[in-house]
């Protein structure tokens, strides 16, 4: 099987040297090769229909590979983008992730990797560099841990109403509009407050809102 992919790259000699390793393989054909996201969407309108994949940098002029990566995967969702980058920060992964990217590699691997990699990410698996693996497992383990630690809502003893009022306060809803959507008064929508922080062991909203956010619990 042949896999037809373009290569966005605005470092011209790095460009060249990776088509170049790139063509020593049968399996892949290199229909075309840019050097910002710019030119990418615009080729693409041309040779949509005839590219598999993509190979995309991050950073580059006019319009950077994570922004191109959104505007390709809205155009032409079954098309593949495989990220190759230098960046190794953890928010340039999730940011590529989010706008659709089929996988992260850093520059420096070799090409037999890169290949491979591509190869993954035409099967639907999402190929990442082992250094960006590491921080993604990582990540995961924090958030996980996290779930674990925070405390349920029902656990203070909310009442239902309470749970209301605390929900619109969450929304940055003032008392008043809080009491027209429960059709209660502003009076009764202030007790419910002083009695939802004397539950919570918070002395302002800042306090009750700031746990909410920690805890998820309107998420």
């Amino acid at each position: 099987m042949c896999i037809r992919i373009a290569i966005i790259e605005d470092q011209q000699d790095l460009l060249e040297n990776l088509r170049e390793l790139l063509e020593s393989y049968s399996q892949i054909e290199i229909v075309f090769t840019a050097i910002n996201g710019v030119e990418a969407v615009r080729s693409m309108e041309f040779y949509h229909d005839k590219v598999d994949l993509l190979l995309m940098d991050i950073e580059m002029p006019e319009m950077n590979g994570i922004e191109a990566t959104r505007i390709l995967r809205g155009l032409y969702p079954t098309v593949r983008i495989l990220m190759l980058t230098v960046f190794e920060r953890q928010e340039h992964l999730m940011q590529a992730i989010e706008a659709g990217a089929s996988g992260y590699l850093l520059k420096g691997e070799k090409a037999k990797a890169i290949v491979q990699s591509i190869e993954q990410a035409m099967e639907g698996r999402l190929p990442l560099s082992p250094v960006m693996a590491a921080q993604a497992l990582s990540q995961l383990q924090q958030n996980a841990q996290s779930q674990e630690q925070a405390a349920p809502l029902r656990a203070f003893s909310l009442s239902g109403r309470e749970e209301e009022v605390f929900g619109g306060l969450v929304r940055a809803l003032t008392y008043v509009q809080i009491a027209e959507e429960l059709f209660i008064s502003p009076k009764t929508v202030r007790r419910h407050m002083e009695n939802i922080y004397k539950k919570l062991d918070v002395h302002s909203k800042v306090e009750a809102i700031r746990l909410a956010h920690q805890n998820s619990w309107f998420s």
